[in-house]
């Protein structure tokens, strides 16, 4: 990074909301698992013809899955809410500068600094960057407060830890 990118905003809810969703989701493969999962158990209903007590047990698990996939959604929108309604911390301002040694956040209440070589992972979604500093929590940067090249500087320096 030649120079450093310095970036002042606040996070909103859905910003929230979608965190929680990628985090929940945060591996490929599970996502991919769970409906693989559930969809075998519904196919394994069809063909369960002739035992009723095994049908009825898989069509209970079935409308469990679904019932599942459908609320998690729902429940994260509530949780996303509220958390973001209750912590004070979500609703501040933060100021974000971007230098060669690490990420440097400010806000009303204090400052910190977290060193590239100390970010766990790096996710990014269409509208997220989420830099991971331990296994469940993460600095989320709303991708539409950078241009394409600040985007790319970012993960350019991450991946160079």
């Amino acid at each position: 990074m030649s120079t450093y990118i310095k970036k002042s905003f606040k996070l909103n809810e859905k910003d929230l909301f979608n965190y929680y969703l990628t985090f929940t989701f945060r591996k490929k493969y599970q996502f991919l698992a769970v409906t693989i999962l559930f969809a075998a158990t519904f196919i394994a209903t069809i063909l369960a013809k002739k035992d009723t007590f095994m049908k009825n047990l898989l069509q209970i698990a079935s409308l469990i899955g679904i019932v599942s996939i459908v609320i998690l959604p729902i429940t994260l929108k509530f949780r996303a809410k509220k958390d973001y309604s209750t912590n004070k911390l979500i609703n501040r301002t933060l100021n974000y500068t971007f230098k060669e040694d690490g990420i440097y956040i400010e806000t009303d209440s204090g400052k910190s600094m977290v060193k590239w070589s100390e970010l766990y992972e790096m996710r990014e979604t269409k509208h997220h960057l989420y830099l991971y500093v331990g296994s469940n929590q993460a600095i989320i940067l709303p991708k539409q407060y950078f241009d394409h090249i600040e985007i790319e500087e970012i993960k350019k320096k991450n991946n160079s830890k």
